[in-house]
């Protein structure tokens, strides 16, 4: 069984995994095989330049999605980004890890245990050799990645890349992700519900989503050209959100709903609510109910729901829906699918309701 991070507000026994490897390219299977011995290692003291640019090639790159195995960086990018780096430490490599010369984009190929414990001893050294400048920087770099290869959960905070068809890019900030803040995290409900978005019928405005998290539907709803759209969350979801909205160049209001108190939100009704994986506690099932209730319009309205089918949740799940149609909503669709979270496959549910 994978591990799911609401394990943090309901506890239960999982299985770690192993992350997935990259597939070393056939293309240079005539070479031999890259070790972790083959990198550059503290104890020949090697100029910062060089741990720095093997660094720079070990951290993750941009995440993209969900699905994928972040890939490490390839020697062009590190080129472009880091020239002075590598135009300083290229000498010493042809000289000192030939074979690595030759294989540097087998580096994502590497155990991430051994990949870890390489990066470990760079942290346990003392880099004396470096001036202290140069030391900060190596064990900054050393220790960042060492979150990254150690799961969502641990890894540091991090920019998301989305990519919708119909849509351009849209970038997410996401902080750390602790068991206080999962609304700081880009969840897989948001992705397929962007997507379904961009070849639905035109939503009729205004419109409300409940629990914005990092905003990426109603952001999605911005660039598809809704004007009246308003993203909600809690107070301590809002700043991140409203950076979210900026990144992405758009000008959405985003204001504080509680489901505990949507009364200080006002009683604006709305034609069209989204709510993306609302359901992670046995309260939340009320709670969606009362604050669909007091905000979406009794005429000519659409509620739109999507949620992940998360094993343990099957009865706060029936109870939304029944909760749902006691307001006299009926359903008009309802649509299984398939996709990717940041731990693994998913089974999806989309539902929309009208009075």
């Amino acid at each position: 069984m994978s591990f799911d991070p609401l394990d943090f507000l309901s506890p239960v026994q999982y299985v770690d995994t192993e992350p997935v490897l990259m597939n070393v390219s056939e293309e240079k299977s005539h070479l031999p095989a890259l070790h972790v011995m083959d990198l550059p290692q503290v104890g020949s003291r090697p100029p910062a330049c060089v741990l720095k640019t093997i660094l720079y090639l070990l951290k993750s790159d941009d995440i993209c999605n969900f699905g994928q195995t972040p890939q490490t960086r390839s020697i062009e990018t590190v080129k472009r980004e880091h020239p002075a780096s590598f135009a300083a430490a290229e000498p010493w490599l042809q000289t000192h890890c030939s074979l690595l010369c030759a294989n540097f984009s087998d580096l994502g190929a590497l155990p991430t245990n051994d990949i870890v414990s390489y990066l470990t001893g760079i942290c346990g050294s003392s880099l004396s050799w470096m001036d202290a400048a140069d030391r900060e920087d190596v064990w900054a770099l050393a220790s960042t990645i060492i979150s990254e290869k150690s799961g969502r959960t641990a890894a540091p905070g991090f920019t998301r890349k989305i990519t919708v068809d119909g849509l351009p890019p849209i970038c997410l900030r996401e902080p750390a992700l602790t068991s206080d803040n999962l609304g700081l995290k880009t969840w897989g409900s948001s992705l397929m519900l962007a997507r379904r978005l961009v070849n639905f019928p035109r939503l009729a405005e205004p419109i409300l989503e409940l629990g914005a998290g990092t905003g990426l539907v109603g952001i999605a709803c911005g660039l598809l050209g809704y004007k009246d759209v308003v993203l909600t969350d809690l107070p301590e979801i809002v700043p991140n959100l409203k950076e979210n909205i900026l990144l992405n160049q758009l000008d959405l209001p985003c204001e504080v709903l509680d489901w505990k108190n949507p009364h200080a939100f006002g009683s604006r009704k709305f034609a069209t609510v989204i709510v993306s994986d609302p359901i992670y506690s046995a309260d939340h099932p009320v709670l969606v109910r009362n604050v669909v209730e007091r905000f979406l319009a009794p005429e000519n309205a659409q509620l739109l729901v999507q949620l992940p089918l998360r094993p343990r949740y099957e009865r706060e799940r029936a109870h939304l829906w029944s909760l749902i149609e006691s307001l006299g909503l009926k359903e008009v669709q309802s649509v299984r699918e398939e996709g990717f979270d940041d731990f693994g496959e998913q089974s999806f549910v989309f539902k929309m309701y009208k009075p």
